[in-house]
């Protein structure tokens, strides 16, 4: 039985939020913070988090301003 669960789970890689803010950059990269807050199910303050480690990574990075500006993903 417990084999079973552990083999299951094996190879399976979640996806970490990091992960799903770079898949919706992907998919729109003009989304804003809250509206990934929104699609990914976390606070507004965890977003802005991520992205500080993506861009401090060199990762992603905003072309031009907050409010008319898009994100580029780098990598």
């Amino acid at each position: 039985m417990i084999g079973n669960k552990v083999g299951n789970k094996v190879g399976k890689k979640k996806k970490t939020n990091r992960d799903k803010i770079i898949e919706e950059i992907r998919n729109n990269p003009n989304v804003t913070n809250k509206q990934l807050s929104i699609i990914i199910g976390i606070s507004e303050t965890a977003i802005e988090n991520n992205i500080r480690i993506l861009r401090e990574n060199k990762i992603i990075e905003r072309i031009g301003s907050k409010k008319t500006g898009f994100w580029k993903i780098i990598e």
